[in-house]
């Protein structure tokens, strides 16, 4: 990638790294298998501020690191996971003292997840979960802020979403509902301010049919049904307000 800074000549950012991935999995029964993996993620490296010693540092690129431990039901119709994980994720801050710029930080998830999904009766469809994690800042440039909670992630989360299918007319209609609750989120490394939990339901509906022999879709949808007003951290670094109730109308043609 290429920046280009109006007072300054621009700079060129070219880095590479090797990223493995790996997993095993040992079917134990027809039903019930035991699987684990671990995978490296990369991403851009940050870049030091303008008022840090070290500007206009960037930073070689991030691996995330990723082990995960779990067992899956499948019945078929439906199934069930369980899994363990951990994701280690490098992070960059200020020196307090030489205000140089460095990528000394981490943050550590650790959790368990459980999810669910399939057909339990005919024409009706669900999918959903809920997770336990514990987002703890590893490595920071305040010392006493090591074993904090992570910015922006929240302790638990869990949803759920289904679908129901019934024949009308000379097509399908499809009727959705999806709920979303996650807890607290924190907002600054002390964890002296935070945003609280929410709940958001979603509902939907779909039509498909044909016409002149062409598949045609037709969606309706309702975002934040209850008109819930939250912050988020979608970026889990920027505080933003949640959006309104918002309905959307599409059609979709195949031809």
């Amino acid at each position: 990638s290429k920046s280009f800074v109006p007072t300054s000549t621009s700079t060129k950012y070219k880095k590479n790294a090797t990223t493995p991935g790996a997993a095993i999995l040992f079917k134990a029964t027809d039903k019930v298998s035991v699987y684990a993996n671990y995978i490296e993620g990369l991403t851009k490296g940050d870049a030091a501020p303008l008022t840090a010693a070290n500007y206009p540092t960037i930073f070689a690129p991030y691996k995330t690191k990723q082990t995960e431990l779990g067992v899956k039901f499948d019945q078929g119709t439906f199934a069930h996971t369980l899994s363990l994980f951990e994701i280690k994720k490098p992070s960059a801050y200020t020196d307090l003292v030489t205000n140089v710029y460095t990528s000394g930080g981490e943050q550590r998830n650790r959790g368990v997840e459980w999810s669910f999904f399939g057909s339990p009766i005919e024409n009706v469809r669900l999918m959903g979960g809920a997770s336990y994690i514990e987002p703890e800042v590893t490595k920071t440039a305040i010392q006493s802020n090591e074993g904090n909670m992570a910015l922006g992630v929240p302790k638990t989360q869990g949803k759920l979403g289904v679908e129901w299918d019934s024949e009308v007319a000379q097509g399908v209609l499809t009727l959705s509902g999806n709920a979303t609750a996650v807890s607290k989120q924190y907002i600054n490394q002390d964890n002296t301010l935070h945003i609280p939990g929410r709940t958001l339901i979603d509902v939907g509906t779909r039509y498909k049919t044909s016409i002149s022999n062409h598949p045609v879709t037709f969606r309706a949808d309702i975002n934040n049904l209850t008109n819930k007003a939250y912050w988020g951290m979608p970026k889990l670094s920027n505080l933003a307000l949640g959006a309104p109730r918002t309905y959307m109308l599409s059609v979709s043609y195949d031809f």
